[in-house]
């Protein structure tokens, strides 16, 4: 037990004798978590929105609040007109909430701190061939 109490002791002797060495290791520690951490948070989104490119979301247009459902209507059908678009689909504000819970389902502060109104409405389109989009 003497030992280890020894041990320690001249641990903490070479820590204030070696300040500088000490805080660099401890930044060099923290910066190293930080990128492990981005990375894991940039998988993630990519995972995410490989997932919703492969479901057919090619294009997803997000639409303003004081939209009328006629003029959602009239878009949707301006959109379906393109020969370019296999299908398009609208999404109201509850759909779209709905869906944002399935994807946060296993973060529950996320869902906690989001107030439905605010995810907007969208209209989902499927191209027939995906280098088309810039034409749509």
């Amino acid at each position: 037990m003497t030992r280890l109490w020894y041990l320690f002791g001249e641990a903490l002797t070479s820590f204030r004798r070696n300040v500088l060495v000490v805080s660099a290791a401890i930044l060099a520690v923290f910066i190293s978590l930080a990128l492990a951490f981005s990375a894991l948070v940039f998988n993630e989104l990519v995972n995410l929105n490989t997932i919703r490119w492969q479901q057919g979301n090619h294009i997803i247009v997000w639409l303003q609040d004081d939209l009328g459902p006629i003029a959602h209507t009239d878009l949707l059908g301006q959109i379906l007109a393109y020969d370019e678009v296999k299908s398009a689909d609208y999404f109201n504000k509850a759909q779209a909430y709905q869906e944002f819970q399935e994807m946060f389902a296993d973060n529950p502060a996320i869902l906690d701190e989001v107030d439905p109104n605010v995810l907007p409405a969208s209209i989902r389109i499927e191209l027939t061939d995906v280098d088309l989009y810039e034409s749509v």
